[in-house]
């Protein structure tokens, strides 16, 4: 009976994503008292969430991409143009006076794709291959852009030293790291236990982003609908007209999939743990709210699919 129950909870809690996202959200709002703790290793588990979800995504991969040039660019204007300016545009639209809200959003213009996206385009029947050579070039590009962006957008009230040193934390380093366990061949180990890893730092990141807030998401503030209203045309709104754009100009179907989230989804775990180190822990909230949306886009997109 033991057993039974253990490998319930294995197979549809710690494996699941989404289950694991909302007992995170749950817990934060409901027992937040240790999310100042949990805010501590926050930078620690992104690296090794960074790093398990890296294993399988090829370098080479960018160059053996069989899409070409052209299609590349798409994905790159997709997630570091079309997206990264809606972020902004909607940070300033809906938050012209609160800074650290408006913050919180022009931080994912500087993020790349979440990693998510190659497992989420292989469920979905997409181009995988092409997923992941995007992704890489994605994370590559994001060792230079990452930084400028945010020194751009923020000016002199970033410390650029510091934020390069956050970027190789964050980026590089799990780059690196994901390399060294290639070589030390752990990705032979099972696909379930490199989804518990994933799902238990995002567990950290996830509860610590809700808890530290939890007095604001319960104060029945006015600005929660702002930014569930900007949230909802970051991820939904512009996800669902790429996905429609591509249908009707004759889009190839398997990279429709990739298009669409190239265009609504940013790495959240990303972006709020660069807002909590760079800014005030309100600056967290957007990313807080985006993340279980991008969840929801891809359970939408599979129910099409």
């Amino acid at each position: 009976m033991r057993i039974m129950v253990l490998r319930f909870i294995v197979d549809n809690v710690l494996r699941n994503s989404t289950v694991i996202l909302l007992l995170a959200i749950f817990i934060g709002l409901t027992f937040p008292q240790a999310a100042h703790f949990f805010k501590g290793y926050v930078n620690y588990s992104l690296i090794i969430m960074l790093t398990v979800s890296t294993m399988g995504m090829r370098i080479r991969a960018i160059f053996s991409a069989k899409r070409g040039v052209k299609t590349i660019l798409i994905g790159l204007t997709l997630n570091y143009v079309v997206l990264s300016a809606l972020c902004i545009l909607l940070g300033y639209i809906f938050f012209p006076m609160d800074v650290e809200l408006r913050n919180g959003f022009v931080v994912m213009a500087a993020v790349p794709v979440a990693v998510a996206v190659v497992p989420f385009t292989y469920l979905l029947n997409g181009d995988a291959e092409y997923s992941m050579s995007i992704t890489a070039l994605l994370y590559l590009l994001a060792l230079i852009l990452t930084p400028l962006l945010i020194y751009i957008l923020f000016g002199s009230a970033i410390n650029l030293l510091d934020l390069i040193i956050l970027d190789l934390q964050l980026i590089l380093l799990p780059l690196i790291l994901s390399r060294v366990l290639l070589l030390l061949k752990a990705n032979r180990l099972s696909r379930g236990v490199y989804d518990i890893i994933i799902n238990l730092s995002l567990v950290v990141i996830v509860y610590a982003i809700i808890g530290v807030n939890q007095p604001t998401f319960l104060s029945g503030e006015g600005f929660l609908y702002p930014i569930l209203a900007a949230s909802l045309i970051r991820t939904f709104g512009i996800g669902i007209l790429t996905e429609k754009i591509s249908a009707k100009i004759g889009v190839e179907k398997q990279l429709i999939p990739p298009f669409a989230m190239l265009a609504s989804i940013k790495n959240m775990a990303l972006t709020s743990t660069l807002a909590l180190s760079l800014f005030a822990p309100k600056s967290s909230i957007p990313a807080a709210i985006c993340m279980p949306l991008e969840i929801f886009f891809f359970i939408y997109l599979k129910a099409k699919a």
